[in-house]
């Protein structure tokens, strides 16, 4: 998979990707560089976005807004690893 990455969606990886095995492949991230991706990883990180997406979320609910940005984020680079 072929994916490219802005520095918001860059930061929020290596925030959610740090205690795990593919915290390596951040350095490889330039903004605005298409990188490919195999598609077994898109998966795993498809998933570890879309579990902090769904407690963004929660943590929204709690202050009455729609979502956070990190939130957005996460939901963004859900989707944009579906593609």
């Amino acid at each position: 998979m072929i994916v490219k990455f802005n520095n918001k969606e860059i930061d929020f990886l290596k925030q959610i990707l740090k205690d795990t095995d593919f915290f390596s492949l951040t350095s490889e991230f330039k903004e605005d560089q298409e990188i490919n991706i195999d598609d077994d990883v898109a998966s795993e990180i498809r998933d570890l976005c879309g579990d902090e997406e769904a407690s963004e979320v929660m943590k929204a609910e709690e202050k009455n807004m729609i979502i956070t940005k990190k939130g957005k984020i996460a939901a963004d680079l859900v989707d944009k690893l579906y593609q």
